[in-house]
């Protein structure tokens, strides 16, 4: 029986070939965006349905996977609007949508399958747009990087043979630009480049069938396999930190660690770092529901409940509560300003394009009127390069 590959998938089993190994092995990870995240795919593709003509899925658009009742939380459903604009700037008018779709092509040794937020496509199958939703708070790997979009390509080539250009875009609204992290990333495909995605891809998955038992260990890998702890690749990155000290361990020490080391330690650091963070959700929950838990060396782990950060879930209310509380000089001094989110509402506000050719644009806006106020500070961006 052929083995089934979510695209969704591929940047994991890519990069660490035993985890379709190991995966089935242990329980399915909870998703990074929960119940907020599925609401928010749900409504964008019901609003494209109700007010862009899209046609919505096989059967009608299931209803999201949320509590009876639940809504978006006030101060976040301008993702939703973030969502649609993007599909308005960046998608042609005349082509047909299609929401919450799913694709699948069987290869020869394996079967592949990708679920599409939105797509559109020209009557004569020649151009075809798609994009994937991203809401949750941490950056994924831009769309031109990203083996995920690389499946929804080769689908796409697959599922419409006579295309002569694709292009599929990640939306992450809620990446912050000003760290280097953008909101949305893109690539696009012309006939040759689809075809020679197509032979990439499946040269990769069958290379990965035949080394289904080695595990491999990094960021893009381990970032959200469901194995985390348990893993043998990810334990032996704990292994580089503890040692026996020898004879020969001593001698190695410098004064100054030298640049392999440097940057190993770093890598080992952010390729564990996310099981870390499921490992102590999960302490989390066991202390929770048992009250203690006894760890391999005899520590005893128990919890403390404290008081958290303060989120803002009444914007209006809670800038009228600074008018009565503080004297309008004194207000300039406690307001934060996203140049992303600001970009948004002067959008918004003066319904103009966000960025563009358009004579007059959010951006050029935010240029003119706020640049001057604002000072640049510099960030160094570490760049792997395996």
């Amino acid at each position: 029986m052929k083995p089934t590959f979510r695209c969704s998938e591929l940047p994991r089993l890519l990069h660490c070939h035993g985890s379709q190994t190991l995966v089935p092995l242990v329980q399915p990870r909870a998703g990074d965006e929960g119940f907020e995240g599925s609401m928010i795919h749900w409504e964008t593709a019901d609003r494209l349905i109700r007010e862009c003509g899209a046609r919505p899925p096989a059967g009608g658009l299931p209803p999201p996977a949320v509590p009876k009742g639940y809504q978006i939380p006030r101060p976040n459903r301008w993702i939703v609007d973030w969502n649609l604009r993007q599909v308005a700037e960046r998608f042609p008018p005349t082509h047909a949508m299609i929401v919450e779709d799913e694709f699948f092509h069987e290869f020869s040794r394996f079967n592949l399958i990708g679920h599409v937020d939105v797509h559109t496509i020209d009557r004569l199958g020649h151009e075809y747009n798609g994009s994937d939703w991203k809401t949750g708070h941490k950056p994924v790997v831009i769309a031109q990087l990203n083996d995920q979009i690389l499946g929804y390509l080769v689908l796409a080539k697959k599922n419409y043979p006579a295309l002569r250009r694709a292009a599929f875009g990640i939306g992450q609204p809620r990446n912050v630009e000003e760290d280097g992290f953008p909101r949305w990333s893109g690539v696009e495909l012309d006939e040759d480049g689809l075809e020679a995605c197509v032979e990439d891809l499946e040269r990769r998955i069958n290379e990965a069938l035949d080394d289904a038992l080695t595990v491999n260990s990094g960021p893009v890998a381990c970032n959200w396999c469901p194995v985390g702890l348990q893993c043998p690749a990810w334990r032996q990155e704990l292994e580089f930190m503890k040692a026996t000290l020898t004879p020969e361990s001593l001698a190695s020490i410098k004064a100054v660690a030298d640049d392999a080391l440097l940057g190993d330690v770093i890598i080992s650091a952010r390729t564990v770092s996310k099981a870390l963070e499921d490992a102590t959700d999960m302490l989390k929950d066991r202390i929770a529901a048992q009250g203690t838990v006894i760890a391999g060396n005899g520590t005893r782990i128990t919890a403390k409940i404290e008081g958290g950060h303060y989120q803002v879930v009444n914007p209006e209310g809670a800038f009228a509560a600074v008018k009565e509380l503080l004297p309008e000089a004194r207000i300039p001094h406690v307001i934060h300003y996203s140049t992303s989110r600001l970009i948004d509402e002067i959008a918004e506000a003066n319904k103009v394009t966000k960025g563009g050719q358009a004579g007059i644009t959010a951006r050029t806006l935010f240029d003119i009127l706020m640049l001057p106020n604002l000072k640049q500070g510099e960030r160094v961006k570490l760049i792997f390069n395996p």
